[in-house]
């Protein structure tokens, strides 16, 4: 051979890989914490055994628990400190939804007309909006739809009054906001009679003289004698009987509402004079 051996070093230049991946879409619910953010290799492909920890990616967001919801969402960014991969991340978004508050009441109550004004016990978990109240339904006894306000009414606190027996549907709820969704939780009243109408007269009365007939003899307020009875007449010294009805302005919430009674009209109290 005419030619000597001649070795030249070579230093090869190794470029780093390209790869484009893209951050999945994420949804998440107002107040909670973020979720786990992941991706997705979109171009390229990893070389022998490596794994996607080799593209050293680390994800983000700036939106955290007290985020609040927004249009088209919050992004969702990522850096690689990757030596072998000259990596791309294409951005996703994180979309947080309206949360669904939570309303925790006692959801029946069973009540006594004429028992004192009570207050609903409900509580939620909204930070935006308060719990208003509302009767959305009442029935007599009997079933039949009745006005609203005849069973009890209720106020802005959520205090109610009794005003009839039967049942009622009073709707607590919260409207709508920015970050949450609207609730509501209905709570059922039962109201049953009372045992005795007020001021209820006794079984017996002694009548003065001056009452010829039934009707003649007084009844406490609220109480009449029934019409078949109201026109008897009495006689001295011997007893009759009749029935006593309540006529108050809230008959027919009570048991006991009519009474039967023993009237005795008294002898002349009369004293002839000598003349």
């Amino acid at each position: 051979d005419i030619y000597d051996t001649v070795i030249v070093p070579v230093k090869p230049t190794v470029s780093k890989r390209a790869i484009t991946v893209a951050a999945d879409d994420k949804t998440k619910t107002y107040g909670q914490p973020n979720p786990a953010f992941t991706f997705a290799i979109t171009e390229g492909i990893l070389v022998g055994t490596d794994t996607e920890e080799a593209l050293g990616i680390t994800l983000s967001c700036v939106a955290n628990e007290s985020s609040p919801v927004k249009a088209g969402g919050y992004a969702i960014t990522g850096t690689s400190n990757s030596a072998n991969y000259q990596v791309t991340v294409n951005r996703g978004v994180l979309t947080i939804t309206k949360a669904t508050p939570v309303i925790t009441a006692t959801t029946s109550y069973s009540m006594t007309y004429g028992d004192i004004k009570f207050f609903l016990d409900a509580t939620d978990n909204s930070a935006e909006a308060s719990l208003q109240y509302a009767v959305t339904e009442s029935k007599n006894p009997s079933g039949t739809v009745v006005e609203k306000d005849a069973i009890v009414t209720v106020d802005a606190r959520g205090y109610v009054t009794i005003t009839g027996t039967g049942t009622a549907k009073i709707t607590a709820s919260l409207q709508e906001t920015a970050n949450y969704n609207a609730a509501s939780k209905d709570i059922t009243i039962m109201v049953d009679k009372a045992a005795n109408a007020p001021n209820m007269p006794g079984t017996s009365i002694n009548a003065s003289n001056r009452c010829n007939t039934v009707g003649d003899v007084p009844l406490p307020s609220g109480w009449v004698w029934q019409d078949a009875d109201k026109d008897e007449e009495l006689t001295e010294g011997t007893e009759e009987t009749a029935t006593a009805k309540y006529n108050g302005a809230d008959k027919g919430n009570y048991d006991n509402e009519s009474v039967v009674v023993t009237i005795t009209r008294s002898t002349c109290e009369h004293v002839p004079s000598n003349i």
